[in-house]
């Protein structure tokens, strides 16, 4: 993946009206993604699932990984 595949990755996966912000690291082929506050737990493998597949859909085969919630609103 190059640098212009890293941004078309990027603004696919900005496109989705869950993803506040998502980060694509183009050496590791990775990305992660925040999501908007609000989103339900138990709905975000399910999002990772459209996730993986937005990407797949822009010409970039994926696959949801793995997830980690790391903060979630008070």
């Amino acid at each position: 993946m190059c640098g212009g595949c890293a941004s078309a990755v990027k603004r696919a996966l900005e496109a989705q009206d869950e993803v506040e912000l998502a980060r694509v690291n183009y050496a590791t082929e990775n990305a992660v993604v925040a999501v908007k506050p609000g989103t339900a737990p138990e709905k975000l493998q399910e999002l990772a699932e459209k996730l993986a597949g937005v990407v797949s859909a822009a010409g970039f085969p994926a696959k949801a990984r793995g997830m980690q919630v790391l903060h979630t609103p008070s």
